[in-house]
């Protein structure tokens, strides 16, 4: 179905992300911190990227959101934070398509990257 880019920090997180991920269809790159997530999203060219916020970092995230936007602004991005309760009102939060507060249901994330997916083919 998609390219997706997953960052996440947290190892276990990552793995059972890919894993529900490349079940519903996707194929997955994965990247636990910032540095892996732009070499990894040079690689993979994803056409959706679906990130945590904390990388271990709030500024990780930030940061990475802003070299993202400034190298393909067409690549819509997911956050997925249980952390941070200000992010839905931050100037950041423009820079993103989508904000779902963890913990995120399956389905609901499945639906999502589904949707985006068709979105990106058909446009």
């Amino acid at each position: 179905m998609a390219r997706l880019l997953l960052v996440e920090d947290d190892p276990d997180q990552l793995e059972l992300r890919r894993l529900i991920l490349e079940h519903a269809g996707h194929r997955v790159w994965t990247a636990a911190s910032r540095q892996e997530a732009l070499q990894a999203f040079g690689e993979a060219q994803p056409a959706i990227v679906v990130m945590d916020l904390r990388l271990p970092r709030t500024e990780d995230g930030l940061r990475l959101i802003g070299e993202l936007r400034q190298c393909c602004s067409a690549v819509p991005i997911v956050v997925l934070s249980g952390a941070e309760e200000n992010f839905e009102r931050s100037a950041a939060r423009v820079l993103v398509d989508h904000y779902l507060k963890k913990p995120v249901p399956t389905e609901e994330l499945i639906n999502l990257i589904g949707k985006l997916a068709c979105d990106s083919m058909s446009g």
